[in-house]
């Protein structure tokens, strides 16, 4: 059974947490030594034994004991703080590392926009739960060293100082499940109300296109009615909570005052122990009337604490190796697919693909959208784990190699371009290991300055996401980006989408020079490219219809013909 990541923090910072409970315990001494110093005062001053002349005696007295209450007030708050904000810390390192490792198919499951709230909120939601943590031990803590100090006084006094605990603590455990249940349809709702924001927004052009406007502001006023309905109801229960908490307490309290003037008319205490009483006795009382919220509070934040160590401790990760400095790439002469079949939650979504490309080969890869174009070429790099068939590198089963290796072995430009927030010249730099050699191709690097063409393309700063430069420039960026870092083996995800024609002459003249000791694989859409190709790969409903040069297939492959026909009058 794996330890839970806040226990796994703490067991990690012991010596952080032992000086906390030092800091408590010197803390309640001196709550103690305040209170005892009172108490000498006001009974000297009762039995009018206070001298005038031992006046700066008695002030620092008092300033040695506030002294040390100061001090241990620092020492306590600044170690729990440290804890909490290291805490937290190690969480968000867990969770984006979760991210990072797991399966591409257990991120698309979860979905990024979920992700991005689990991130924010849930984290922020378990600084809360750290913090009311510490409370639940710390207070407590205080209030037993206190209880014994005051029971050494008159233990039957301080019987009563505790008798509001159980009734608290009731209504904790009333509410607790409550909260939880509440709190998880609350990150339920924010998560579809992230979502739909993280949806709309970039797809404003459509939007405002097909005139949606309203009716997208009508389904967000009920996604946000819908949140607001369960925070309301969680703010009637954590009210409840605490007007219970104090009405529960309250009647007992009263008690104490009762009991303290019984006790002095009785003689049992002095009037300074009574004030030592009344000014200890909420420290003892105090934790329990919070301790019911803090309990409820905590085990409403169990929900998100759950969420994240869904990702934190998730199974569905890729065996990919610690490294963060480059790897000796492959050299990859020979791709070979054997039977490989891949159903994604039971759906099948390639079925017994069979081919073999090999070095100075272009291939395209084509078929009606959802044939599972990008989906093959995905598990070129490993981004779905292959359990029926085999997946070969020169002759060796893909299998047998670390991902990151593999992946460093790839050039992969994805059909939506990732941009970096910096500069392009910056940009093209993020993914090179190495200053490109002389031997390099001069027509590929004259054709990266061709895809830059573009005013001060080298010295423009990309704002985030990309927005200050168009689709076919990003596009564009995203080519030159790969190119800059070219390996053995070049994948491109519909790489002439958004391209001009002008780019997409350039683009097929470079490819001759891309393919020389290299395997191109080019998922592709753009019927009239499709004869510059070597070899083509026709796809439908997840299966190969058909292997060959492009002028081939068309006079022997009726299902192919048809299909580039039918492209071609799109077009």
């Amino acid at each position: 059974m794996k330890r839970g990541i806040l226990s796994h923090i703490i067991l990690d910072s012991y010596i952080l947490c032992i000086i906390i409970a030092l800091s408590l315990i010197l803390t309640a001494i001196a709550d103690i030594g305040i209170a005892w110093y009172g108490k000498v005062m006001l009974d000297s001053a009762v039995q009018l034994k206070i001298n005038p002349n031992n006046i700066l005696q008695y002030l620092l007295l008092g300033i040695a004991v506030n002294s040390l209450g100061g001090i241990a007030t620092f020492i306590s708050n600044y170690s729990i703080m440290r804890l909490i904000k290291k805490s937290i810390l190690k969480i968000r390192i867990s969770f984006f590392t979760g991210i990072q490792k797991m399966t591409f198919l257990k991120l698309q499951e979860i979905g990024p926009s979920t992700l991005i709230t689990r991130f924010n909120v849930d984290v922020n939601a378990i600084e809360s739960a750290i913090n009311n943590g510490i409370l639940i031990i710390k207070n407590p803590f205080i209030a037993i060293v206190v209880f014994v100090y005051l029971a050494s006084i008159n233990w039957k006094y301080a019987i009563f100082t505790i008798i509001v605990g159980p009734a608290s603590l009731l209504t904790g455990r009333l509410f607790g499940k409550k909260f939880k249940k509440l709190n998880e349809l609350l990150l339920k709702s924010n998560d579809e109300l992230n979502n739909f924001i993280n949806d709309s927004v970039p797809g404003s052009i459509t939007i405002r296109a097909y005139s949606m406007q309203n009716y997208l502001i009508k389904y967000f006023k009920e996604i946000s009615q819908k949140t607001y309905n369960i925070e309301n109801r969680i703010n009637i229960l954590t009210s409840l909570l605490q007007g219970l908490s104090w009405l529960l307490v309250g009647i007992p309290f009263s008690l104490i005052f009762i009991a303290g003037g019984i006790f002095v008319t009785r003689g049992d205490i002095s009037v300074g122990e009574l004030l030592i009483f009344l000014q200890l006795s909420n420290k003892v009382t105090y934790p329990f009337v919070g301790l019911g919220t803090q309990i409820a509070q905590f085990r409403q934040a169990k929900a998100s604490l759950e969420r994240l160590e869904e990702v934190i401790n998730t199974e569905d990760i890729e065996m990919i190796s610690n490294v963060t400095t480059p790897v000796e790439p492959l050299n990859i002469v020979k791709i070979e697919y054997e039977n490989v079949s891949l159903s994604i939650k039971d759906k099948l979504i390639l079925k017994n693909i069979n081919f073999t490309l090999y070095s100075n080969e272009s291939i395209a890869i084509v078929g009606e959208n959802g044939s599972g174009k990008s989906t093959l070429l995905n598990t070129i790099i490993g981004l779905y784990q292959i359990k029926t068939g085999k997946i070969k590198f020169n002759d060796e089963d893909i299998k047998a190699f670390d991902l990151l290796r593999i992946r460093s072995s790839i050039t992969y430009i994805s059909q939506v371009p990732f941009i970096f927030e910096i500069n392009v010249e910056d940009s093209l730099k993020k993914v090179k290991h190495d200053i490109m050699s002389e031997q390099d191709n001069i027509k590929i690097k004259h054709f990266i300055e061709q895809m830059l063409l573009f005013d001060k393309a080298y010295e423009l700063k990309i704002l985030r996401n990309g927005i200050n430069i168009s689709q076919g420039q990003k596009q564009r960026l995203a080519i030159a980006r790969g190119l800059t870092n070219i390996k053995n083996v070049v994948l491109f995800d519909e790489p002439f989408a958004s391209l001009d024609p002008v780019s997409i002459k350039g683009f097929l003249e470079v490819i001759d020079e891309i393919k020389k000791n290299r395997i191109l694989v080019v998922v592709n859409h753009f019927v009239s490219t499709f004869a510059h190709f070597d070899k083509i790969i026709f796809l439908k409903n997840g299966e190969i219809r058909a292997i060959g040069p492009h002028d081939k297939l068309m006079e022997t492959n009726r299902e192919y013909n048809q299909f580039c026909k039918i492209l071609e009058s799109k077009t």
